[in-house]
């Protein structure tokens, strides 16, 4: 089992301070001699050398990224930084980094995954990716190049975020340096055994529109929807006029659902292309079918609740903790924006399982087909988990 120790610090200006909170959280358990710390903070923390100064003061490799708002049991706020320990006895940890994504993201990715891989014995049972927004390269796209270079390992991340929807600086961190557009990856040893689960919408929820098929798409741009053009598609349910999304799209999540098993997963419409095309937060197969969601301050808070509570409640027995992940677009609904937060620290008040929950720009999660086999898949709207 995966041991999980939590660890956290408002010190946004003050280095010292902020690793005295760090190492003096950390000190209260011993750790074995394989850990790794999954590190997530605002930007501001590494543009005042506290996240350098921290990460060099740990006795193990960091790897992680920007983010807008963290939580770890019993403390959440958007300006802070967290550290989640994971050791193990038994696994091991091996850590990799891309060369800049732009030129050909395939090799970058097949690369460092190569090097990563060469120092496990066997193949890993999962990796950790934190993905730079760059430009042009989709979520999507990233996660096929991980699937291929791997050969399907199950895969959970996150594209980096900062305090802005247009992603002007968020970035990835290796070992305290902080990157734009590279992609970093922790590999996990055949002894971690993880349980991967995501969620959108409470169960029930009513749909704006429902069973729709995509009868015209490639990679993530939806050409049409039962056999119109999918413009026209959009003005008919009142999202678009004047050749442009309203702006209504932002609160509805797209319930996808690819036909092969699986739970269906969240994905976004995103703009509509001078032609009418609709682009999309993730590639829309010709096939599946679709409903439209609306996404409210009371849907975000009752999932990130269920989810929490019967997440911990595994992790209190069989895992050593838990890592969550929630979609950005998630908090832009809410009346109160630590209400999600809050929600998840409230999960289970008389627990002691450690968990590390962070916001994210876009998610990566392994979903489950009908034979119980993991499917990598890139997520929206999602509040995603990993136990390990």
């Amino acid at each position: 089992m995966i041991k999980m120790t939590t660890a956290y610090t408002m010190e946004v200006y003050d280095a010292e301070a902020a690793k005295r909170d760090i190492l003096g959280q950390l000190a209260r358990g011993a750790l074995p001699a394989h850990s790794v710390g999954l590190v997530f903070c605002n930007l501001e923390f590494i543009e005042n050398g506290v996240l350098e100064a921290v990460c060099a003061a740990l006795p193990f490799e960091t790897i992680g990224c920007t983010t807008q708002g963290a939580a770890v049991r019993g403390a959440a706020g958007h300006i802070m930084l967290t550290v989640t320990v994971l050791s193990s006895a038994a696994a091991a940890f091996f850590t990799a980094i891309t060369e800049p994504l732009a030129g050909d993201p395939a090799a970058c990715i097949a690369a460092a995954y190569r090097n990563a891989a060469a120092k496990l014995d066997g193949t890993p049972s999962m990796l950790f990716a934190f993905q730079p927004y760059v430009q042009d390269i989709r979520g999507d796209t990233v996660l096929q190049a991980l699937d291929a270079a791997s050969g399907g390992v199950p895969v959970f991340g996150t594209i980096a975020l900062d305090f802005t929807t247009t992603f002007r600086t968020p970035m990835t961190i290796l070992n305290g340096a902080a990157y734009g557009d590279r992609l970093p990856l922790l590999l996990l040893s055949s002894a971690a055994k993880p349980l991967f689960f995501a969620e959108s919408l409470p169960e029930g929820r009513a749909t704006i529109s429902q069973h729709d098929v995509v009868t015209g798409a490639r990679d993530n741009i939806l050409t049409s929807v039962n056999n119109a053009p999918a413009y026209d598609y959009m003005e008919k349910l009142g999202l678009a006029e004047d050749g442009a999304f309203n702006g209504a799209q932002l609160s509805l999540p797209v319930l996808l659902d690819y036909q092969d098993g699986e739970k269906p997963k969240a994905c976004s419409f995103y703009d509509i292309t001078p032609e009418g095309f609709v682009r999309c937060g993730g590639d829309i197969p010709v096939g599946a079918t679709f409903s439209i969601a609306s996404l409210g301050h009371s849907d975000v808070v009752s999932t990130a609740a269920h989810l929490a509570s019967e997440a911990l409640a595994l992790a209190e027995g069989e895992y050593g903790g838990v890592i969550l992940f929630s979609c950005f677009s998630r908090n832009i609904v809410l009346a109160d924006r630590s209400a999600e937060m809050e929600a998840v620290n409230a999960a289970m008040p008389g627990g002691t399982a450690p968990y590390s929950f962070i916001y994210s720009g876009g998610e990566l999660c392994p979903m489950y087909d009908d034979a119980g086999k993991t499917v990598n898949r890139f997520h929206n709207y999602s509040l995603i988990g990993c136990l390990l």
